[in-house]
């Protein structure tokens, strides 16, 4: 069952929660005082009258205040000084791991960042847009295409992602339904502690068996390349590869999963968005981008304060938390006009999605090749692709990760 890590039923019942949050958010200002609340508290915060949910952040890290970088300038700044704003902030929810690029600063951060870096090189992406991306998309595509109607996110989003990720970085594809069931759980952290820490012993546990695979059997994919190579002139040991392996698991998957899903939902709800890009493939990288910036897929990261400092003239204390929020930010009236508008015609700025700074997505364009190539092939192959009358209009849900958790479709054949 596909479904989010976070409880979202009061946001889920509003019209449209991103720009209802956004408005209220970006009118407290550019950085904006909350507390941790809820059962236990700190699995949520508050901002004003804004109570939001908190999966990834120890709760008791919150409990007393935390702040909001709303604005584009807030969130640049905490991404553009990572020895004030600290990534060690995910430690007590991510470390059990083991070391992670997500939990890394400086001077450990940038050394095994340029060890996973060598899988997602330029000469990299080509070979995995030729020998992954695209036949993954083909062989799920043909599968489909005779059929008239699926549920593009239970028989489509759901599985390519996986298929992607897991081959680049050496996972079979009979453990999807497992991983997914075990980093659904490993979420909870806050509201299932027990819960989580079983399925984050046993993404160890499969993680650790991999790398074991790869040493007796080695192959072309970022697991090997890893176990070859070397920081400061030394092999990475089981504990970091662990850590590494799980990272690209997680964030590959999820990232290319729930981004499809929405963009899919998307091109649907905006027909003339849709007509447009059949009619000029030359616009699919816009549109990428300009989804990506309007419902992207992750709305809270995380970052502490390792000293007193000042972020857009408010006081941040020391070990404070600050969350910056890419869909609250990508709404920010001074930097888009209309921001409320899905419009791929718009002028083109950097958006969030992908984070900023040293802790950018390395994988990033490898999710935008999978989404535009996503994109070619529902044009090419489900002519008339409509929402499927039968059932109820689609709605993308959540907030940590946002995306439909279903989008019935049919098409001509």
């Amino acid at each position: 069952m596909i479904t989010h890590p976070d409880e979202t039923k009061d946001i889920d019942a509003m019209d449209d929660p991103v720009q209802q949050i956004a408005a209220k958010l970006h009118a407290m200002g550019p950085v904006v005082k909350g507390r941790g609340v809820g059962d236990p508290p700190g699995s949520k915060m508050q901002f004003g009258d804004v109570i939001l949910p908190n999966i990834f952040i120890a709760a008791h890290l919150i409990e007393k205040e935390c702040y909001a970088a709303v604005s584009w300038e807030a969130a640049l700044r905490v991404y553009a000084k990572p020895k004030i704003f600290a990534s060690k902030v995910y430690k007590p929810t991510f470390g059990h791991w083991g070391p992670i690029l997500t939990t890394m600063d400086r001077p450990e951060h940038p050394k095994y960042r340029a060890v996973v870096q060598q899988g997602f090189t330029p000469k990299a992406l080509e070979k995995y847009k030729d020998k992954i991306i695209s036949p993954v998309l083909e062989r799920r595509f043909n599968d489909l295409k005779p059929k008239g109607r699926a549920d593009l996110i239970r028989d489509l989003t759901a599985h390519y992602a996986y298929d992607i990720t897991s081959t680049i970085t050496g996972f079979p594809e009979e453990d999807k339904l497992y991983i997914a069931y075990l980093f659904e759980h490993a979420h909870q952290v806050n509201t299932d502690p027990e819960g989580a820490a079983k399925a984050n012993a046993e993404i160890k546990a499969y993680a650790q068996k991999k790398i074991n695979e790869r040493r007796a059997d080695p192959r072309d994919d970022v697991i090997t390349m890893m176990i070859n190579s070397k920081v400061d002139g030394e092999p990475l040991n089981d504990e970091h590869l662990v850590g590494l392996t799980t990272n690209l698991m997680i964030a590959g998957i999820d990232t290319v999963f729930k981004q499809s899903s929405s963009i899919i939902y998307l091109l649907l709800a905006h027909p003339d968005q849709f007509d447009l890009l059949k009619a000029d493939r030359s616009l699919i990288p816009q549109f990428v981008e300009e989804a990506m910036r309007y419902q992207g897929l992750g709305n809270v990261q995380a970052r502490q304060a390792t000293e007193d400092t000042e972020l857009v003239g408010v006081h941040i204390p020391k070990d404070a938390v600050v969350f910056t929020m890419h869909g609250i930010t990508h709404r920010d009236p001074c930097r888009w006009a209309n921001p409320d508008e899905l419009n791929l015609l718009r002028e083109q700025k950097q958006h969030m999605l992908f984070s900023s700074g040293a802790h950018t997505c390395l994988g990033k364009d490898v999710a935008r090749a999978a989404l535009a190539g996503l994109i070619e092939h529902l044009i090419d192959d489900f002519p008339n692709l409509r929402f499927d009358p039968d059932y109820p209009t689609p709605r993308i849900t959540g907030w940590t990760l946002r995306a439909p958790l279903s989008v019935p479709v049919i098409w001509d054949v």
